[in-house]
């Protein structure tokens, strides 16, 4: 796997194991095999918000 699930772990003081199978649940549940992809199917259900709405939202402050 990629030294990032490694990197994930050490910050968050866990095991490269545990970054790993939460991964593939995340994967499992959006029905996606890959980070990209995990990505744009949370964009897509609105788990994560698009760049030019948080632009607009913090210009508005």
């Amino acid at each position: 796997m990629c030294s990032c699930n490694k990197d994930i772990a050490k910050k968050h003081h866990t095991s490269q194991r545990t970054i790993e199978r939460r991964l593939s649940r995340i994967f499992t549940k959006l029905h996606v095999s890959s980070r990209v992809e995990a990505v744009e199917k949370a964009k897509q259900l609105g788990f994560i918000p698009e760049l030019h709405m948080l632009l607009t939202s913090s210009s508005d402050r």
